[in-house]
């Protein structure tokens, strides 16, 4: 019999939880958590923040406890690497929930996706571009369906971007103009690889990709799923110009992902363009699939 293990993504903004026998996934989950929330942009997670995850990872404990789960794999993001008060959080969790809570770096944060795209069946033997976007870090990631050719890790997440680009509801014209000139500032490099490897598609992974796929088709998408720019750009318009109460209504969106998904979509938009991209393709697995495919 299969050993069963846990995997727990604790995101800056949702925390993910997987539950496998072999490589066979039993339960998937996903709560927005917002650890990053109030304090992401000054180094430090709030107290409210600091609860929410608490009460999300003792709930998970309680449906791991359910599966008689052998062994449980948590992994801290952007949120945990850079929060001033990191230790806090985890030196809580340990002691309360015996659940100890590994903080990775952006590379092996990247690599874990990598493996995700991979057991998705999206990479072939030409190049692609992935792009995951969390609340604290987008990671970007070359590579075929056999190497991984180069991964790096911005702390460009729709929160950070949220908190230092959005004054305004809906976005101004300004703020939208200081955002697109800021991401080609610090996207600059990638910019560089993009015209030197030429990758074929891009391949969008995780939470804002997922929400663009189930406000233009109705559902929440659970395999692969190709969106054109001719689809995409009305749907960023409509972002673009709603406001929070609006788009709170708006099926699709994510309670807790209302105004995140406004900086994140002007990212998309940014990378498309970079890379001349008629759309993207939506990977239906990403980080903890990854971390599966790795440990299994």
């Amino acid at each position: 019999m299969s050993k069963k293990i846990a995997i727990i993504d604790l995101g800056t903004n949702t925390f993910h939880l997987l539950i496998a026998e072999g490589t066979k996934a039993v339960y998937k989950d996903e709560i927005t958590v917002k650890l990053g929330e109030g304090g992401i942009s000054k180094g430090v997670i709030n107290e409210l923040a600091m609860q929410r995850g608490l009460d999300t990872l003792t709930h998970y404990k309680g449906i791991i406890d359910k599966y008689k789960v052998d062994s449980i794999y948590a992994f801290g993001t952007s949120a945990l690497r850079n929060a001033n008060n990191a230790n806090e959080f985890i030196t809580v969790v340990q002691n309360r929930l015996g659940i100890t809570i590994e903080v990775i770096d952006g590379k092996r944060e990247a690599e874990f996706i990598y493996w995700g795209i991979v057991a998705s069946g999206l990479l072939n033997k030409e190049i692609s571009l992935i792009m995951d976007i969390g609340g604290g870090s987008v990671e970007f990631i070359l590579g075929t369906e056999s190497k991984l050719i180069w991964r790096k890790s911005y702390e460009l997440g729709a929160q950070r971007l949220l908190d230092n680009y959005v004054h305004s509801d809906p976005i101004s014209k300004n703020n939208q103009t200081l955002l697109y000139k800021y991401l080609k500032s610090e996207l600059s490099d990638l910019k560089v690889k993009i015209d030197a490897y030429k990758p074929v598609q891009l391949i969008g992974a995780s939470g804002t990709f997922h929400t663009i796929v189930h406000m233009l088709k109705g559902e929440k998408a659970e395999s692969p799923v190709e969106v054109s720019n001719m689809d995409f750009e009305p749907l960023l318009q409509k972002i673009l110009q709603s406001t929070t109460q609006e788009r709170m209504v708006i099926p699709g969106i994510p309670k807790g992902r209302e105004n995140m998904i406004v900086p994140a979509s002007i990212l998309v938009k940014h990378v498309l363009t970079l890379g001349s991209f008629s759309g993207f393709n939506l990977s239906p697995y990403s980080m903890k699939e990854g971390i599966l495919a790795s440990i299994s």
